[in-house]
Parts: structure tokens; C-alpha cells; sequence
């Protein structure tokens, strides 16, 4: 019904601005023979109405006076096909012909120019006032009922509407509350309109609730690209312009991702909005300032964990949704859009917990996969050979692991604790003795996937540009199911907390950042060094867990070479008591085996202790170590 009362609406005000078009027209072609003659026919009582013809509307809302209105009536007429008996619209026939005639007509700041309503086509040495004049194609389809974004913008913008589907989470709409109350607290004579910006790790997300926002104020939202306003150079004044006139005809709102901007387009974005009219809302993953705009910080964050929980059980079969909702939502903090496509991706209804948990890991992979090498956990426990208390160590790793959404949600811990929740350690040892491998094995035991992050590469020496590379890991892995390695801390550690200088200052806030970050990921962040004396204490503190990998003792050697061969590898039995004299690592060890293993299997022979002996001799020479030729030949040193 309400449907059908809007059609009838519609209808009866096309009606009437037609026969305002027409009436117009009439009018016009008699002044323009008799300019004493016709009498003002926009003065009919035909026209009162609540909705007035749209050249009315439009003159009222760029503030135009009756000869301007009338001259853009004039520069339109010849665009709906109308004939002036052969006389082309110019200021000239405009000033000789319509009532109450203004030279300041033709200045660039009054609105018929400044707009962009018309154009004047005027080029020497013929007069400004001979120039033909033309109505823009917008506002002549404006004037005939036909209210669409102006073409030129279409390349530039693109609708942002919200999700039907999927609805907002209570915590979302929380803030789509704030987003109306900004708009209902701006002052409704300020052109500049408010600026909100919407902070969150998902531009999804984030994206979602400007859409609802938008709605919930009477705004259509449309999304800008921002490399595209950089790309349009000289011509984005040009663009500005329109967006904002589009803005003046229509209630409309502008959401610009800010999020993956470089330095270069998020300056000449910056300046652009900067002096935008219009509402803005920019999504960002932290605070990005618009210079001479008066912003609006509000979350737009995932759902909330119980709220994340809730949307697994909503989307999963009853008889799957036992457990399930409680342990994805305790390992992976993903958006209801995220976890709709790990449904769908794991088949939809009665999907078993393994497909929904590979589902879910997927989520995070294509990010990533720009920022950080992946690597394919394969090894188990049965692999690593440490101390007792090092091996215990790392059981309980897991075990917080997998036990933390339970203490902080359901245990009341989250209520007192919310900071530092995150599972963060430090694995300290010489190369080759197990830190990287300690790592796969417990992405292996957790189903999770191992991202290595070598710091060397993050640390920049531009102020800011580090903290910036490890934003975007972060952030990449935020939604879960993956473990972050940083090889090489030394890059960024060391006993900084003497400030020196700036760069030492600056050092770290870079640390500090980096141990933030670790301390809020809701997956595991583990750190490599080779050098732990060189990381000062109070870094060493914020940790979890500091695990010492020392180098493998005699004993632990015989375990790591009686585990260096896989069982169907050919094998001549190997004198392991003769190896484990060797002063290897467990890195080594490993690159031995496989080096012994290739040659045997390019020779096409068994592996013996003789060729094994012969490629350790190759591995020490390469590692720049001692050497005792006697100890790498079969009847060199015994075990004591």
C-alpha cells in the first residue's frame, strides 16, 4: 500500500512538472519575439504545491534569482529537443530577452557558474555575450524529472548499500547510534558536514556499517576509490565540484578506505577531503587525520566474541552446534560475512568441524600471503629432541592456547583482563637448535597456519615505516587461525632502553609497538633470536614464555640421528654412537641427512655412515667450523 501511494506520488508530480516544462516553454518562445507580451507563467497557482517543479526546487537550493533561473531554463530548452525559431541560446539573447536582466550572471562565483549549471562556450575574438550557453547535462535531466549521478562520477564513485542479507550485530549498530547522533548534533547551516571516521581491522566491516549509517540519516552512500582521485590529477578540483553539487541535489554520503593508501595518494587524498562539502566517512584501521575538518573517532569493529559465537550457531546445524560455536569463535575473530562464506565454503549446513576449521583458515591466507612467507606445518613432537623442562615449556604453550577463550570467557577472567591476553614467546637459542622448527611443530599439534615474518626485512630506517610494515601484518592476521614467527628480533631488539639519541627513541616506540601488538593478537606470536643476552629484561618481561633452545648435548644427538632417516630411506646401519661425536646442530643434523640422501640416491646405493660422515665434514667446512679431518673418517674418535 505504501509501495503504491509513493507510485501515485511520483506520477502526479511528474504530471506537474511537465506541464510546467511546457507551460515554460510556451512562455519562452513568445518573450523571445515580444519580451512585453508573456505574462510570468512560473506565477500560476498550478505550481503551489508541496513538491514544487524541479527548476523551482533547484532554484532554491543553489539560491538562484528569477533571471538565473531563467536563464538556465533558456540554456536547457534546445536539450529537450525544443526549437527557438533557429536562435541559439547566448547571454546576449538571455540579457534581451528575460525580465529583471543581471550582468553578474556570467561571474564564476554565482551559482549558475560556480555549479557547473551551465557552460558558456566562448573563445576569441568573439564576445562573452555572442558565446552560446548550454544547460549541463545533469541538471537538464534534473529539470525533466530524471534525478541519476552525473556520468562523470561513475568511474570515480560506486554505490555502497548495506547488507539485507547479513544484518548488523548489536555491537555494529551500537555504532550506527553514534554515526546518527553525529549527524543530528552538526549544524545544519554547515556546508563543510560532518566527518566520521570509522575505525576497524575490517574494511568489510567497516564498509557495512557507513552503508547502514547512511540509511539510518536518509543518505545514499557511495564508495570512493582513493588511488583514483591521485590518478585524476588537475581534474579532481573539476570532481570535487560535481561530487559536492550531486551532494546539494540529493542527500548522499561519501565513504573513502583509507586503509592500504600509500604515502603518496594518502596526501593528495588528505588535501582533497580536506576541503570537501558533504558528509565523509572514512574507514580506517586507526586514527587518519583530515586537516581543517572536525572528525568523529567510532569503533566499527568484528562482532563481539559472544556475538561471533552466537552467529556459528545460528549458521550451523543444531547437531553441530555443540561445541563448534564455542572453539571457532574462541580461535578465529572473524565478521558474520567471514564466517557466512566459511559456511558456504565448507558445504553449507552439516559441514563436519574439520572443513569449517579449513574454511576459517582460509579467510586469512590471500593477505597474508603479500607480507610473510607461509610455511606447510608438517613436523610433530616426535621430530624435536630438547630438554625436559624446554619440552614442557612448550606444552604449555598449547595448552593456553587452547585453553584461553574459556578463561577469559567463560572462567570471568576477560571481565578483569583485557589486556595482554595474547599467547607471546621468546625462543632463544643458536642456529639450528629447534626455535623455527619448535614453531611448526606447535602450528602442526594447533591446525594453525605458520606465517614467518623476517624482522630483518620489516626494520626500516624511515621514522614510522617499520611500525607501518608490522600494522599490516598485524592486521592481515587479525582474523585468525595463523601463527606469527619473527625470525631475527635481533633486527629490531637490544638493550635500547638507554635513550642515546632519536633513532634510540625512536627504537623503542618501535619495540614497544611490536610488544603491543603481540600482547592484543588473539593468535600465538613467537619471536627468534640468536642472541637473547642482547634483548634488555624489560622487553623480556612483556613476554609469556622465554624458551632456551641449547645446543644438543651427546645424548641428544645419538636421538636427533637415530630420527634423521625416514624408515623407508635405504639404509646401512648407521654407527649413530660414532655421529653423535660430531659437534652438530639439530640444523645440521637435518641438512646432512638430506644431503646423504640425495647423493645416495643420484649414485643409486645405500646410505652409509662413511658418505654421512663425508657430507658432515662438508657441512662444518661450510659453517666456517673446526675441523679435525681425523674425527670425520671411520676410525677417528670413539664416544667416551
Amino acid at each position: 500500500m505504501i509501495a503504491d501511494t509513493t507510485q501515485l506520488v511520483t506520477d502526479a508530480w511528474e504530471a506537474l512538472n511537465n506541464d510546467y516544462l511546457s507551460a515554460g516553454l510556451q512562455w519562452l518562445r513568445v518573450r523571445l519575439h515580444d519580451p512585453d507580451s508573456a505574462e510570468p507563467w512560473w506565477e500560476d497557482e498550478r505550481w503551489c504545491t508541496p513538491i514544487p517543479p524541479a527548476l523551482e526546487v533547484l532554484g532554491e537550493t543553489f539560491g538562484l534569482s528569477r533571471f538565473e533561473r531563467l536563464t538556465l531554463f533558456l540554456a536547457a530548452a534546445p536539450e529537450w529537443g525544443f526549437d527557438l525559431d533557429g536562435l541559439r541560446p547566448t547571454l546576449a539573447v538571455a540579457l534581451g530577452a528575460l525580465p529583471d536582466p543581471a550582468w553578474d550572471v556570467v561571474s564564476s562565483q554565482r551559482p549558475l557558474r560556480y555549479w557547473r549549471l551551465i557552460q558558456i562556450h566562448h573563445s576569441a575574438p568573439s564576445a562573452l555575450v555572442d558565446a552560446p550557453i548550454t544547460a549541463d547535462e545533469r541538471i537538464a535531466n534534473y529539470l525533466k524529472g530524471l534525478d541519476v549521478l552525473d556520468a562523470r562520477l561513475e568511474h570515480l564513485v560506486r554505490p555502497c548499500q548495506p547488507s539485507s542479507a547479513l544484518p548488523l550485530t548489536a555491537s555494529q549498530c551500537g555504532a550506527v547510534d553514534e554515526i546518527v547522533a553525529t549527524f543530528h548534533e552538526a549544524q545544519p547551516e554547515s556546508l563543510a558536514g560532518p566527518v566520521v571516521e570509522l575505525v576497524g581491522p575490517d574494511q568489510e566491516v567497516v564498509r557495512a556499517v557507513a552503508a547502514a549509517a547512511g540509511q539510518a540519516v536518509g543518505r545514499d552512500v557511495y564508495e570512493l576509490v582513493g588511488d583514483r582521485i591521485s590518478a585524476s590529477g588537475s581534474g579532481s578540483a573539476e570532481l570535487m565540484r560535481l561530487w559536492e553539487r550531486e551532494t546539494i541535489l540529493s542527500p548522499l554520503g561519501l565513504y573513502v578506505d583509507v586503509s592500504e593508501l600509500d604515502r603518496t595518494s594518502h596526501d593528495t587524498l588528505a588535501t582533497w577531503l580536506a576541503d570537501l562539502r558533504g558528509a565523509v566517512f572514512v574507514g580506517c584501521r586507526e586514527a587518519w587525520p583530515v586537516p581543517r575538518r572536525h572528525l568523529r573517532l567510532i569503533d566499527a569493529g568484528r562482532p563481539s566474541p559472544d556475538e561471533q559465537e552466537q552467529l556459528w550457531r545460528d549458521a550451523l546445524d543444531p547437531e553441530c552446534a555443540q561445541r563448534l560455536p564455542a572453539l571457532l569463535s574462541g580461535r578465529f575473530n572473524l565478521s558474520q560475512f567471514a564466517i557466512r562464506r566459511a559456511v558456504t565454503y565448507a558445504g553449507t549446513r552439516g559441514a563436519g568441524p574439520d572443513d569449517l576449521w579449513h574454511a576459517c583458515k582460509v579467510n586469512a591466507q590471500p593477505r597474508l600471503e603479500t607480507l610473510a612467507a607461509r610455511v606447510d606445518p608438517v613436523a610433530t613432537w616426535r621430530d624435536l629432541v630438547l630438554p625436559e623442562r624446554e619440552m614442557a615449556a612448550l606444552g604449555y604453550l598449547v595448552a593456553q592456547v587452547r585453553g584461553r577463550a574459556t578463561v577469559l570467557r567463560h572462567w570471568g577472567f576477560g571481565d578483569r583482563i583485557t589486556r595482554g591476553n595474547g599467547v607471546t614467546a621468546l625462543f632463544a637459542g643458536q642456529s639450528g637448535t629447534g626455535k623455527s622448527l619448535a614453531a611448526e611443530i606447535i602450528a602442526h599439534e594447533l591446525d594453525l597456519t605458520l606465517y614467518r615474518v623476517d624482522l630483518s626485512g620489516v626494520v626500516s630506517k624511515y621514522i614510522g615505516e617499520t611500525e607501518r610494515n608490522l600494522r599490516r601484518v598485524f592486521d592481515a592476521a587479525d582474523e585468525g587461525g595463523v601463527l606469527l614467527l619473527f625470525d631475527e628480533a635481533d633486527a629490531l631488539f637490544g638493550k635500547r632502553s638507554d635513550v642515546k639519541d632519536s633513532h634510540d627513541r625512536y627504537a623503542n616506540i618501535e619495540v614497544n609497538y611490536l610488544l603491543q601488538r603481540m600482547e592484543d593478537y588473539a593468535g600465538i606470536a613467537i619471536l627468534t633470536t640468536n642472541q637473547r643476552h642482547a634483548i634488555d629484561q624489560a622487553f623480556l618481561r612483556r613476554l609469556r614464555f622465554v624458551v632456551n633452545f641449547p645446543f644438543p648435548s651427546q645424548s641428544e644427538r645419538k636421538a636427533l640421528w637415530q630420527k634423521a632417516f625416514p624408515q623407508r630411506t635405504p639404509l646401512q646401519e648407521l654407527d649413530v654412537d660414532r655421529l653423535s661425536t660430531l659437534a652438530a646442530s639439530g640444523g645440521m643434523i637435518r641438512n646432512i641427512a638430506l644431503n646423504a640422501a640425495y647423493t645416495a640416491a643420484g649414485n643409486d646405493t645405500e646410505v652409509t655412515t662413511q658418505l654421512v660422515l663425508h657430507l658432515a665434514h662438508l657441512e662444518f667446512v661450510k659453517h666456517e667450523l673446526p675441523v679435525n679431518e681425523h674425527d670425520f673418517e671411520l676410525g677417528g674418535r670413539r664416544p667416551a
